[in-house]
């Protein structure tokens, strides 16, 4: 059983927003690939319900000749049970190709639900992409404002960066939130 992180769990273990976001988009590319495995399996029982759909026909026609062959030799009973034999597999056939549907209608929704899970997750990504750039942006201008305190206060300046670094800096950052947009 996967153990997720809670939003409430974020709080108590003092994991950031950050980290939250990293592990439910890891859960969720698992639950991808577990769709994805289950959509593979069902294709797999629906390639075997066709071949179980061809063997049949083939044995109904195999019973029909049978059948018409008795008759040619006047063996009615023989003839007989060819065709009682014809007639369920007539109904497997019957049963067998509920199934194929059914198998298939379930196919179709699985591929359908992977593609949405696999969009999501896309859109997902580039909404974490896009919330880390603005809490780096956050955590710089937090910085820069220290710094600009501290300067006003008259502590050391020696290993402060030049205003047109800071700007340059700035500028930076701003051109990455605006490519996240």
């Amino acid at each position: 059983m996967k153990e997720r992180l809670s939003f409430g769990g974020i709080r108590e273990k003092g994991d950031s927003p950050e980290d939250f976001l990293d592990q439910f988009i890891f859960d969720m590319r698992e639950d991808i690939a577990e769709a994805e495995q289950a959509t593979r399996k069902m294709i797999v029982e629906e390639k075997l319900l066709l071949k179980r759909i061809r063997n049949a026909k083939e044995k109904l026609e195999k019973r029909q000749k049978q059948a018409l062959e008795a008759l040619e030799l006047g063996k009615e009973d023989l003839a007989r049970r060819a065709l009682e034999d014809k007639n369920l597999i007539a109904q497997e056939i019957k049963q067998l190709e509920s199934l194929y549907e059914s198998t298939s209608r379930q196919v179709n929704q699985l591929r359908e639900k992977v593609k949405e899970l696999k969009a999501y997750y896309q859109d997902l990504q580039l909404k974490r992409d896009a919330f880390k750039t603005k809490s780096t942006a956050a955590d710089v201008t937090t910085e820069l404002y220290q710094l600009k305190t501290s300067t006003s206060t008259g502590e050391n300046n020696a290993a402060l960066p030049s205003t047109d670094e800071v700007e340059m800096e700035l500028k930076k950052l701003k051109d990455m939130i605006n490519k996240n947009k």
